[in-house]
């Protein structure tokens, strides 16, 4: 990633993120590539903040989805996976706690379910990233 500064807002954009049939949270790490789903997030400058996907079974992969126009079968297949989407993530306190002026801003990006117990990073897909700062 390209050197950051301190001092501005910084924001993190997540481009095409992808429903997943389960639920589970993505913590945002500024700075700490050791983290983990037991790195505390409480009172940690590290911990920007998190993605909580909300899980859709197997709606998102073609299940039978209600379909209120069709008078002969309440229920038809679903024609297509649910559609990607974009979200922001505000970086600028984690920033402004850790990184140092002109020093390339590391993400880590910590998969956990429900219960804060680890899951595979591969559950949070996304198209693209990108950092700005205003």
């Amino acid at each position: 990633m390209r050197p950051v500064e301190p001092g501005r807002s910084t924001t993190l954009r997540l481009y095409g993120v992808e429903h997943s049939p389960e639920s589970f949270t993505v913590r945002v790490f500024v700075n700490d590539p050791d983290a983990d789903a037991h790195t505390p997030i409480r009172g940690n400058d590290h911990f920007a903040s998190a993605v909580y996907m909300y899980g859709h079974g197997n709606a998102a992969y073609g299940a039978a989805q209600f379909d209120p126009e069709t008078a002969a079968s309440r229920y038809q297949p679903a024609t297509k996976p649910l559609e990607r989407f974009d979200t922001l993530v505000d970086l600028t306190q984690a920033v402004r706690q850790t990184a140092s002026r002109g020093e390339p801003l590391r993400l880590t990006f910590v998969v956990v379910g429900p219960s804060g117990e680890p899951l595979p990073a591969s559950l949070f897909r996304v198209s693209e990233l990108s950092v700005e700062q205003r």
